[in-house]
Formats: C-alpha cells, sequence, structure tokens
C-alpha cells in the first residue's frame, strides 16, 4: 500500500478527478500536495465531497478530448494521473463509438503530450474494468 504522506510539495494532475476514485485520490493527496482535477463531470463525486474548498485544489472543467485545453491545464504538473474514462455498461450500450473513443483516443492524448515532453514528472494509467463495459 502506498503512503501517500511521502508525496509532498507536488502540482498533481489528475484527469477524471472528479470521479469516484479521482476523488479518494485527492482527498489523501491534497495534505501536501497542489491537486489539479481535470474532468468533464459527468460522474461529479467531488462536489459533494467538500474537497473544492480546499485552497489545495483547483477544478478545470474539461473534456479529455479537448487537446489543447488537455495541454494547457497539465502546465507545471509534476505528477501526472490518468483516470478520465467512459464506464459502465449502460454508457458502453448507449454508444459504444462515443465509450470507445473516449477511452482509447483520451488515453492517447495524455500519453501523446507525456511522450513530446519528457521533462514531465512521474505518471501513473490506471482503470478499473468497468470502462470495458460489456468488452470485459
Amino acid at each position: 500500500m502506498t503512503d501517500f504522506n511521502q508525496i509532498k510539495k507536488k502540482r498533481i494532475f489528475i484527469t477524471g478527478g472528479a470521479g469516484f476514485i479521482g476523488t479518494a485520490l485527492t482527498q489523501s493527496l491534497l495534505d501536501y500536495n497542489e491537486i489539479v482535477v481535470y474532468d468533464n463531470l459527468h460522474r461529479d463525486a467531488i462536489s459533494k465531497s467538500g474537497l473544492l474548498s480546499s485552497k489545495n485544489v483547483k477544478l478545470i472543467h474539461g473534456d479529455i478530448l479537448d487537446y489543447d485545453n488537455l495541454v494547457k491545464s497539465m502546465v507545471g504538473s509534476h505528477i501526472v494521473v490518468h483516470l478520465a474514462a467512459i464506464a459502465g455498461v449502460d454508457a458502453v450500450m448507449e454508444d459504444m463509438a462515443r465509450t470507445l473513443k473516449g477511452n482509447i483516443i483520451g488515453i492517447f492524448k495524455v500519453l501523446e503530450e507525456l511522450r513530446q515532453y519528457p521533462t514531465w514528472g512521474e505518471w501513473v494509467i490506471f482503470s478499473t474494468r468497468k470502462v470495458l463495459g460489456t468488452f470485459a
């Protein structure tokens, strides 16, 4: 298990940070870091959490497919955590093409930015099987 208290004085950029996992991660990291949550607020758990009142948390309403806004928002980050995805069987069944585009092209855009600028600090990409919906 990671001791989040070891991560200090970093600007941490979290795509999909307003979701359930992102909100929990933000809570774990905010005492010693600046957290930038980048999210389209489709699944908005962070607004009800009270975290947005912290001086260490900044919310940027943006979509992972908006490359220009994504890149501009990432500037100055020491750690990038990619959580953004369209998740759930219902979302997949409603619009499979949109789901795949968001999940596959979204991660591609984040990786492309990280590849172009190797000076970015650490980065983490993780997901749940819910992202694959009925494809799993």
